[in-house]
């Protein structure tokens, strides 16, 4: 991974760095933790922050203050990614208060959940879509793709749009993800129907007509002049092709989202585990493998959206709010009785 230049300014300059070289040496994706340095360093040129005051808890406050008007999971993030580097700061000698966490707050926001059926309407707007006539810079070529592969795999929009051609494995049946959220590598699957779609692209793609697009480390995917796809670009299309295939949904700022096809991957793949006989618990281990999550407890989130979204299907035995070891107690069980 290329190295990242951290450009502080402030006296806890030389400690920032140092700190975000630590966190990158752990393997961990530093752009958040360094957002909050950023502001943070800010902040200290604006009150005047000497090397040898003490950094007190005003100090804090002041700068804790610009997220109040966000919400209370952003709130308590940028709050705990503060605290860590504050702790850091007490183990090189620097004297400086140590904040109480605030509360963490509850998530709120539900995304959108899309039918079989809404699923099947956005396919075929975007295969008509791309039978039309299109301008140079134009997405259309590459929209019936990407979307499918986005509903197959349940990847990110920014994962997608990171693939290399030489990620691309058919012989393995596999896409390399890099450069992911958690800063790991992980492989996305290619099942048959997505395999026949992708290249179905690439043949389409063979007649752009620009030199370096079928290079080893070219993007994946590509505009119809042959250059990179933008993502925002790409929602707005994604709005237009809802709009079209009569899809309408507006639900806090956002309304729908290209991430909402994330959401909707894992909430089907559960939904097929579970009419094969599953239990829902037991098919979490799975769904955080093929999410891409660090643990399982960042999963069970999808149980709720499922849950939602069809409960006819998913009927839990624990409450949502179980532990974790509940979770686990309850997988094994299952095993024990034979009924996965």
């Amino acid at each position: 991974m290329e190295k990242i230049e951290y450009d502080f300014v402030s006296p806890l300059a030389p400690y920032m760095r140092a700190y975000l070289a630590e966190y990158e040496s752990q393997g961990k994706n530093p752009k958040l933790v360094e957002f909050a340095l950023r502001t943070f360093d800010q902040h200290l040129v604006k009150v005047n922050y000497q090397a040898d005051q003490l950094l007190s808890e005003d100090i804090y406050k002041g700068w804790l203050d610009r997220w109040n008007k966000l919400n209370q999971i952003t709130l308590y993030h940028e709050a705990a990614y503060m605290s860590r580097f504050l702790k850091y700061l007490c183990g090189c000698g620097v004297l400086c208060h140590i904040p109480r966490l605030p509360k963490p707050g509850k998530r709120t926001f539900v995304p959108y959940i899309f039918s079989y059926d809404e699923m099947a309407r956005i396919f075929q707007e975007c295969d008509d879509w791309r039978n039309r006539l299109y301008t140079k810079d134009s997405h259309q070529l590459v929209m019936p793709a990407l979307l499918r592969l986005l509903y197959s795999t349940g990847v990110r929009i920014n994962e997608a749009l990171g693939i290399e051609n030489r990620d691309v494995m058919f012989d393995k049946h596999c896409i390399v993800i890099r450069n992911t959220k958690n800063n790991s590598d992980r492989f996305a699957p290619i099942n048959e129907s997505l395999e026949t779609v992708l290249r179905e692209y690439i043949k389409n793609r063979s007649r752009i007509h620009k030199r370096g697009i079928e290079d080893p480390s070219s993007p994946f995917f590509i505009k119809a002049d042959g250059t990179k796809c933008n993502s925002g670009t790409i929602l707005l299309r994604f709005k237009a092709i809802c709009r079209n295939a009569g899809i309408e949904h507006q639900q806090g700022r956002h309304g729908i989202r290209v991430h909402d096809l994330r959401h909707t991957a894992c909430v089907h793949a559960l939904i097929k585990m579970v009419n094969s006989g599953k239990d829902p618990y037991c098919c979490l281990p799975s769904l955080a493998v093929y999410m891409g999550h660090c643990d399982v407890q960042a999963t069970e989130y999808y149980l709720r959206l499922a849950q939602m979204a069809y409960p006819d299907i998913i009927k839990l035995t624990e409450p949502l709010s179980c532990s974790l070891d509940a979770i686990i107690n309850n997988a094994v069980n299952a095993h024990k009785n034979g009924s996965v």
